[in-house]
């Protein structure tokens, strides 16, 4: 009986183990240019806080370039990244798929220089106490 309830344990162990292995997306994920961490983590985990005053900022200038403007531009970029994988597929070469490649070229250069415009801002609001926790936090 003991050997039996130690067989089924094992079993339901590596099945546990196997539903909970990671999966291998086939997705495409968008990436920046020019890798710039935004701070919101930081903000998140209290490492780095913010009076009223920056909260205000950061809610009317920095999120808005964020949320309304970066975003929306990743998602066309992915949605152009995805549309240059399927030509490959398809056996298209680079000059078929150039007008494609062209645009998820400039829409990457303007996404990067909206997030470098919302971290200048985001960095040019601390204080010098503040600059040095995020210099710290970002190495």
């Amino acid at each position: 009986m003991k050997l039996i309830t130690l067989i089924l344990a094992s079993g339901a162990l590596a099945i546990n183990l196997y539903a909970n292995e990671p999966k291998q997306r086939s997705s495409f994920v968008v990436n920046d240019i020019v890798k710039l961490e935004m701070p919101g983590k930081l903000l998140k985990s209290g490492k780095l806080h913010l009076n009223k005053e920056q909260q205000k900022i950061m809610g009317t200038q920095i999120r808005p370039i964020m949320h309304e403007q970066y975003n929306p531009m990743m998602q066309q970029a992915f949605l152009l990244e995805r549309r240059i994988k399927r030509g490959l597929l398809q056996g298209r070469n680079a000059s078929e798929m150039k007008e494609w490649i062209d645009e998820l070229t400039q829409i990457k250069k303007d996404a990067l220089n909206l997030k470098i415009t919302a971290l200048s801002k985001f960095i040019g609001m601390l204080d010098d106490e503040q600059k040095k926790v995020y210099a710290e936090l970002t190495r």
